[in-house]
């Protein structure tokens, strides 16, 4: 009850800015749109895979998913993005076709993107930059890729996209009424739903939850909405080991922006979870971690965490050989017709 009359009295404190941030962003998308400012085309397809919330849709999969796609139409690919979190900073490449960086300068969604992709035959080169015309030039002159696809660029308005994909997550939409329907400080939104018009395609995302198609969002883009949602690859350790049983019971841990999608899947599994640990996202695991998640073991069960977190979690390597560690591998799989991108 406190908190949430706290939650009350800071939106009311915050509204004035909401306002402003509002009227700013409108300001902007209007000087686009009536090209009084200017737009940086490419020679190569350029796309976006983007959102107007903060973090949490679903951007990486749908990443790897495009990626896939458009490799096998025997297309090279360069995929660019922010690294957030990362130890580094400047441009990183963080795969060159043949040598890749280390999760921490690269951050762990690339690595994750990296080990995906891999295994396709056509080429693909992955860098982080916050500088996307500077990530976009360095791959121009270098790697010459039929395809550029960025990782959230939507609100990038100077640099011309040939395609925009933006994903919503229907959990947070109709889970968060206030939050999920209103731009920043109060709400979780970076720019208002009417921007979703510049889209070219809007995907939403249900992930592991039962929802029918969000009108509102529909709407917006019609022939152009589609709807996608997470189907259970594989479960498998360090070794690339898979496990067929799912009744044992589980220590659930993660660092994701939404947990919930986490705890959908491991529904689906029909996992019985012993004890579950939610970090920030993109934790950067301590030995203290480790050992609190170690305290928990009996000899009994396995550790089960996201893809996402797997690869933060390489530098503890005994941990990974010595314990049942386990991520999930996760596919999308579209509900209804199915967006088809041809190069």
């Amino acid at each position: 009850m406190k908190s949430k009359l706290i939650q009350s009295i800071s939106r009311i404190i915050l509204s004035p800015l909401t306002i402003i941030y509002y009227i700013l962003i409108r300001i902007k998308n209007f000087h686009y749109d009536y090209r009084i400012l200017k737009r940086y085309k490419y020679p190569k397809p350029v796309i976006s895979i983007g959102n107007i919330s903060a973090g949490g849709t679903g951007k990486t999969p749908f990443v790897i998913h495009l990626a896939k796609t458009i490799m096998r139409q025997n297309r090279k690919i360069a995929i660019i993005s922010r690294g957030y979190k990362r130890k580094s900073k400047g441009l990183k490449l963080v795969y060159d076709g043949k040598r890749v960086l280390d999760w921490e300068k690269a951050g762990d969604e690339m690595i994750m993107i990296y080990r995906m992709l891999k295994e396709e035959k056509s080429q693909f080169y992955l860098l982080v930059c916050k500088d996307r015309f500077k990530a976009i030039d360095y791959t121009m002159q270098y790697f010459k890729p039929d395809v550029v696809i960025l990782d959230d660029a939507f609100s990038r308005r100077r640099l011309f996209r040939d395609m925009d994909i933006m994903l919503i997550d229907s959990d947070d939409y109709n889970k968060n009424k206030i939050t999920g329907r209103l731009v920043f400080p109060i709400g979780n939104l970076r720019e208002p739903f009417c921007s979703l018009r510049r889209a070219d395609y809007i995907i939403q995302n249900d992930k592991f939850s039962e929802y029918t198609a969000i009108n509102r969002i529909k709407n917006i883009k019609k022939d152009r909405y589609f709807r996608i949602r997470y189907t259970i690859d594989s479960v498998r350790d360090v070794r690339g080991n898979k496990l067929d049983k799912t009744d044992t019971e589980v220590i659930a841990f993660c660092g994701i922006a939404n947990p919930y999608s986490f705890n959908k899947c491991i529904e689906k599994l029909n996992f019985k979870i012993k004890s579950k640990f939610e970090f920030p996202d993109h934790h950067y695991f301590s030995s203290n971690d480790i050992e609190k998640l170690k305290s928990e073991y009996t000899g009994k069960e396995i550790f089960l965490t996201t893809e996402k977190d797997f690869v933060r979690l390489e530098k503890y390597e005994n941990f990974l050989k010595k314990y049942p560690v386990y991520f999930v591998r996760l596919n999308i799989e579209y509900i209804g017709n199915k967006l088809i991108i041809k190069y």
